[in-house]
């Protein structure tokens, strides 16, 4: 059930849950190859999932032109995702996070799937030692 095995997306849900009481908005980009089965990707809706953990008062008051213009929400964390002819397995998650005069940007891409191995490996020395039935759901969990 781990959506992505990146130690770097890891962190930076760590990150967000960090610094979320701090920066009320927050936008989740996901970027992708036009092949790409799901949109959202499931590691945008754990991104935007670890940012609606810490309850947050953040209205938009922009209303829209055109439905779908302000993204969809995921636990009213805005998502957007975008497919383009990227070349070979490439992904992109981008997060932005706001507060009155200042925006933090964090970007993560991934050039190939050979990133993803050291979070398997993680998984494989872990769950041996965890109780049967323990649902991890992300790789933080398995720490």
């Amino acid at each position: 059930m781990i959506p992505n095995y990146s130690v770097g997306i890891a962190l930076l849900a760590d990150f967000i849950r960090a610094v979320r009481p701090f920066y009320p908005y927050v936008s989740v980009v996901d970027r992708h190859p036009v092949h790409m089965a799901n949109a959202p990707s499931g590691t945008a809706v754990q991104l935007a999932k670890a940012a609606a953990e810490v309850a947050a008062d953040a209205p938009v008051a922009s209303r829209e032109v055109c439905p779908g213009a302000l993204a969809a929400t995921v636990e009213g964390v805005q998502v957007a995702a975008q497919r383009m002819p990227y070349p070979g397995p490439y992904s992109e998650h981008e997060v932005t996070l706001g507060r009155k005069d200042e925006t933090i940007t964090v970007n993560i891409r991934a050039h190939s799937s050979e990133i993803y191995m050291d979070g398997v490996f993680l998984a494989a020395r872990k769950l041996p030692q965890m109780p049967p039935g323990t649902f991890a759901r992300t790789l933080g969990e398995l720490g």
